[in-house]
């Protein structure tokens, strides 16, 4: 598992702490592991910050850039 970098993390909070952004301003994924009968998978949502609404999402066999990209 990858270890935060605390430089991001301190951006995000800084920008998060000044105001609250505006819908679809701070959009951020998730990559959640499925596991089912015939194995594994992976579903990548994007998030709106503000709205929590998933606006858009791909599910794929592997966690990479390219499934990202696609959501």
């Amino acid at each position: 598992m990858r270890k935060p970098k605390p430089e991001r993390a301190n951006l995000a909070f800084g920008l998060l702490s000044e105001r609250e952004p505006d819908a679809f301003e701070v959009l951020y994924t998730d990559f959640t592991q499925l596991v089912y009968g015939g194995g594994k998978g992976w579903f990548l949502p994007i998030l709106d910050h503000r709205t929590r609404m998933v606006i858009g999402y791909a599910i794929s066999f592997s966690p990479d850039v390219r499934t990202a990209l696609q959501a």
